[in-house]
This record gives C-alpha cells, sequence and structure tokens, in this order.
C-alpha cells in the first residue's frame, strides 16, 4: 500500500543461529561464496554481502531468509553509514538513549563509521551489547521518523539520494523483473554493467573480522597500450595498499581480529580482488611472486589473493595483464567502484604504439604522447581515446 513500516530489527547472530549450513552447500543459492569461504567451513551471514555485483547478493539473500526462519522477502535494500547520513538529511535528526546528541546529516557517518567503537568502549569483545543496542535504537528511531512524518517530494529526495545511487551506497533490488527493471534504469541495482572495451575494479573485503578498514588508503595506477590495427593490450595494474592503523589503543573491534588467532593487532588482513577482462600473465607483492586464484564474474576475471599489512604500513601489488580487445581506433576503459570511506586514489595512463598517434580524448587529458588522468573515485567512471596513424 506504499506505506513504510518497521516489522523487526534483528541481528547477523540471530541469523547464523536459524540454520547450520555448510558454505558448500549453498551453490546453487550463492556459488560466489565459495571465492571467500573455506570449502567444509559453515555459511555465516555476514558474509553474505561478499560479491561486489549486488544481484547476486540480494538474491541469495531473498532466497536464503526464508531457510533461516524468516518470511519470504519482497526486495532487498542496502545502505552504508553514509547513505543513513543522507536519509538523516531527509529526517532531520534523530535521538536514541545510547548517545549523547542527537544524530544527524553532519555527524551520523562519523558516528556510525569510528566514534561508537570508542564510546561504547569494548567489553563483550566483537559482540558488545551496549553498541548493537545502539543500532538497534537508532533503526527503530530513523524508521519512526519515516512512518510519521511526510516525505519531501521527488525532487528533494533525488537530489540528497542521487549521489548515494551513483556511489553505490543504497542499492536496490527485487525479485520481480519488471520492478528490478527500474532499479537497473535508475542505476539503483548495483549491477556490474557489460564489458565494453577495457575494464579495471579494485575490491577489497575485510578478513579480520574487524572495523579496521576505517584506516585503509587504497590507490590503483594503471598503465596501459593498445594497438588499434591488433587489439592487442597490455597494461600494468599496481595497488598501493596502506593501514594507517596503530598496534594498540584502540578497541579490539577496530583492531584486533575475529577471524585468525595469528593475526597482530592492527594488521590488516583482506581478501584482494581486481576486475579485468584481461589475462593475468604475472602477479607480485612487494616484487615477491603472489599466487593469485581466477574467477570469472558478470564477463569479468576476478584475481584474487590474500594479503596482509602490518600496522602502520604500505604493501604493493602488481599485476602484469594482457589482452585481446578487437582492433580499431577507439579504446574505451570502465574504472569500476566500490564504495569506500575516502575515494580512491586512481592515476590512468594510455599510450599509443609506435606510429600511431592518439586524437580524440574522453576523461583523459593529453601528456606527452601519452593520454593520463588522476581521479579521486567515487563513482564508476568511463574514459576513452581515439587513434590515428602519424
Amino acid at each position: 500500500d506504499g506505506r513504510l513500516s518497521l516489522e523487526r530489527a534483528g541481528r547477523a547472530t540471530e541469523l547464523n543461529q536459524g540454520g547450520d549450513v555448510g558454505a558448500d552447500r549453498l551453490a546453487d543459492v550463492a556459488p560466489y561464496l565459495a571465492r571467500y569461504t573455506v570449502p567444509g567451513s559453515r555459511f555465516l551471514w555476514q558474509d553474505i554481502t561478499l560479491s561486489p555485483h549486488f544481484p547476486d547478493v540480494a538474491g541469495s539473500i531473498e532466497q536464503l531468509y526464508p531457510r533461516f526462519g524468516g518470511e519470504p522477502l519482497d526486495g532487498v535494500v542496502s545502505l552504508d553509514p553514509i547513505a543513513i547520513a543522507a536519509f538523516l538529511e531527509l529526517t532531520g535528526p534523530v535521538s536514541v538513549p545510547e548517545w549523547p546528541e542527537p544524530l544527524g546529516p553532519l555527524n551520523a557517518a562519523d558516528v556510525l563509521l569510528r566514534q561508537q567503537y570508542l564510546a561504547l568502549g569494548d567489553d563483550g569483545g566483537f559482540t558488545n551489547p551496549e553498541r548493537i543496542d545502539f543500532l538497534d535504537s537508532l533503526v527503530e528511531a530513523l524508521f519512526e521518523r519515516l512512518e510519521t512524518m511526510e516525505l519531501p517530494g521527488p525532487a528533494r529526495m533525488a537530489e540528497v539520494l542521487g549521489p548515494m545511487v551513483r556511489q553505490d551506497r543504497l542499492q536496490l533490488h527485487s525479485p520481480v523483473p519488471a520492478e528490478q527493471a527500474v532499479f537497473e534504469r535508475l542505476g539503483a541495482a548495483g549491477s556490474l554493467a557489460p564489458v565494453v572495451g577495457d575494464y579495471v575494479s579494485l575490491v577489497t573485503n575485510n578478513s579480520g573480522g574487524n572495523k579496521i578498514d576505517l584506516f585503509l588508503d587504497r590507490a590503483l595506477s594503471y598503465r596501459a597500450t593498445f594497438d588499434p590495427a591488433t587489439g592487442a593490450v597490455t597494461a600494468t595494474a599496481e595497488i598501493n595498499l596502506a593501514n594507517r592503523a596503530p598496534a594498540s589503543g584502540l578497541p579490539e573491534y577496530l583492531i584486533g581480529s575475529s577471524g585468525p588467532t595469528d593475526i597482530p593487532p592492527g594488521t590488516n588482513r583482506l581478501f584482494l580482488s581486481l576486475l579485468s577482462p584481461l589475462a593475468l600473465e604475472g602477479a607480485t607483492l612487494d616484487g615477491e611472486l603472489l599466487p593469485m586464484s581466477t574467477e570469472v564474474l558478470e564477463g569479468r576475471n576476478v584475481y584474487s589473493a590474500f594479503v596482509s599489512i602490518p600496522p602502520e604500513s604500505s604493501r604493493v601489488v602488481t599485476l602484469e595483464l594482457t589482452g585481446d580487445l578487437g582492433p580499431g581506433p577507439t579504446y574505451q576503459l570502465d574504472v569500476g567502484h566500490q564504495p569506500t570511506i575516502e575515494p580512491d586514489a586512481v592515476e590512468i595512463r594510455l599510450e599509443p604504439p609506435p606510429g600511431w598517434r592518439l586524437d580524440e580524448l574522453a576523461g583523459m587529458t593529453r601528456s606527452a604522447a601519452a593520454a593520463t588522468t588522476t581521479l579521486a573515485l567515487s563513482k564508476e567512471q568511463q574514459l576513452s581515446a581515439t587513434f590515428s596513424r602519424r
């Protein structure tokens, strides 16, 4: 009937207790989980959001939720703390008993991402009841406000929530094809678009069961050479991962680990993936050989490996890539985006082969004989260049 109401708010631990299902038994529902889980391990609901293709995630939730004691779902909505702050710009600040001041668009993201872990202590470790009660209260207060207020018109909604959709911070899914088609047209489906030309995207997933990614800075340098006569492309993707977390002095849930016990405090252990249509010729971690697994997702290769970054340190992952994009005068590169707290620093450099020159550029500028751009990546970007004979 178009009315919004909160039927139930719960915790991931409740879902995990709703059924004891091995991750390897979910291949029919969530095949992507095999990329992130150990064979024979138990499925945990915290792992279900790991795919960068949101229809995979949402479709799996819609199928699995009834298996774990829930009602059939009409759809799935995903939003991060920055999107919650945007909703509070529409509703106005809300107050909850566990927090000393109202939560609004200016402070909510920082409270949810950082302050709650410092202010509510570390009692209970990774299942701090005080912190969980705070989150429950916030959800209930926000929905109560949404249920009772008159929402602003479409123009204001689009002004505030449009950037959240473009940044993939607000994603929507419906099992009804006609409804899902609307979300796709709005750009809110979180889908990986079909590959056209070249593509590169960096994705990292936390493997420590903590909130240490608050201290993670990511940078991607992508250098490519394209031959219009043959379609051959060679590229180097260099990923710099900087961990600003200290080794001590912060709550366990921020810099500790609920996973492997041999991870020292302040260490960021993550599962790194690079998505590309090109073939991987080799990869290194700080100059040493790095074995990477290979999967395929929506027409892209997914090259992945676990990487541990010590406190207040950086590591560099380098991938050498080759492929054939087909002959033609135009090179297109789509740079995929994973929503992060701070935008990735991205540098792109495209060079022509001998005998060719760059003509028209979109999203890049000419620098000597190359096309270059530097991005603070907050949404997916499309770049292109046309070539002609000298």
